[in-house]
């Protein structure tokens, strides 16, 4: 799975976690389900929701690995929604992680 087929799946299941922005950190909280109020990120919740089981944010490598995206992905978006890197390619998944929870029509997310 490349970066362009990660977000297209992304943008599918959004609606279905609250998400928040606390400073520069971005989390999903799931809403339904056994998991029910678990926190995830963008990696963690495409693999939920692609049956590979559910990852908690500290796993987000392996549940890279288990949807097949590379490990450069996986670490781009997890340094991206922790805050943690400023470097070129994790500003551009940031703002497009922005981009999909902003632009879906469900999709909650709280800013403080």
């Amino acid at each position: 799975m490349n970066q362009r087929e990660f977000f297209e799946k992304f943008d599918a299941i959004v609606d279905s976690y609250s998400w928040h922005q606390n400073g520069r950190e971005i989390v999903g909280r799931v809403r339904r389900g056994v998991n029910k109020g678990r926190l995830v990120n963008p990696v963690t919740a495409v693999a939920r929701s692609l049956g590979k089981g559910f990852f908690d944010i500290r796993n987000t490598l392996y549940a890279g690995e288990s949807i097949g995206i590379t490990e450069g992905l996986s670490i781009a978006i997890y340094n991206a929604c922790l805050g943690t890197s400023c470097n070129g390619h994790a500003v551009v998944v940031k703002g497009k992680v922005l981009r999909s929870i902003v632009f879906s029509n469900k999709a909650l997310l709280s800013i403080e």
